[in-house]
């Protein structure tokens, strides 16, 4: 998903996975990205990557606005999109969102209706959002 796209990565997680840290944050210095994310108070992001966001300039890309960060206090849906595809994660029955099944979908699938709405959803929750504090995260 991430090797097609050319202007922005937005995603709404309930966590962060290492694999997306490790594909994104390359794509983001090398291509010129913007990565706008979104997490719930109490995400889980891995420990594992304190080390390769420094090595990697995570800290230069926010003050430069390449990557923005903002907080909700939860989300039962996760969205991940670029400027060309888009996909969506929901919740299972105990409410928590299931990262291992996804509907994605191309702009050229639906003449790009399912893309804009993630994209208003995506905005939608942005605007609402709180100001990112990672000492609402868990590390694990």
């Amino acid at each position: 998903m991430y090797h097609n796209c050319e202007k922005y990565i937005y995603s709404i997680l309930p966590q962060v996975p290492l694999d997306l840290i490790h594909t994104a944050i390359p794509l983001i210095k090398e291509r010129d990205l913007k990565f706008k994310h979104i997490l719930p108070i109490n995400a889980l992001i891995p420990q594992k990557s304190e080390e390769f966001l420094k090595r990697e300039g995570y800290g230069q890309l926010l003050q430069k606005g390449r990557i923005e960060r903002r907080m909700i206090t939860r989300t039962n849906v996760g969205i991940v999109l670029t400027e060309k595809q888009a996909l969506v994660m929901f919740p299972q029955i105990k409410g928590t969102i299931d990262m291992n099944f996804i509907f994605c979908n191309v702009i050229s699938m639906d003449n790009g209706l399912f893309h804009e709405w993630c994209h208003d959803f995506f905005k939608e929750i942005w605007h609402n959002a709180n100001i990112y504090d990672p000492y609402k995260l868990k590390k694990v």
